[in-house]
């Protein structure tokens, strides 16, 4: 899912013969559409939901989000984007780790954050439930896995 047709249009056209055209594989679909929308208007489940750095670097390095809230980092959305998976699929989330002027990996901690609400209101962990973070030196990207049921 990709809200910007341009997107979608240079990874498909422009750098198509970059990416391996993956508009050309029938196991692949492009929807333009903004994701938790889409998502809620479907009872599709999927492998992995990726939301890979979609806040650009210097607004969040500007504190554009210090005082308001992207809808796709709320525990109502991270509940869509887990009932979306399949058994064993993969939500994978990726935000900026550290921006100018912070000391602290402010967006990693709230991902984090939300996603161990999320997670603990769901009951107890199983085997198959996993939740891991990794920190490269500006991104930090947060996976979890959908238990098996």
């Amino acid at each position: 899912m990709e809200i910007n047709g341009d997107i979608l249009d240079i990874t498909n056209n422009v750098y198509g013969g970059y990416t391996g055209h993956l508009d050309r594989d029938p196991k692949v679909k492009f929807v333009n559409d903004e994701a938790r929308s889409y998502l809620a208007r479907t009872d599709r489940r999927y492998d992995i939901i990726q939301i890979s750095l979609i806040d650009t670097w210097a607004a969040t390095s500007a504190g554009a989000f210090a005082l308001s809230e992207n809808t796709l980092y709320t525990t109502e959305a991270f509940d869509l984007f887990l009932d979306r998976l399949k058994p064993g699929g993969m939500l994978s989330v990726s935000r900026w780790y550290r921006t100018v002027g912070q000391d602290m990996p402010v967006e990693t901690y709230r991902t984090a954050g939300l996603a161990a609400r999320v997670l603990t209101d769901r009951g107890p962990p199983t085997p198959a439930t996993t939740w891991s973070s990794t920190t490269e030196p500006r991104a930090s990207t947060a996976s979890s896995c959908r238990p098996c049921s």
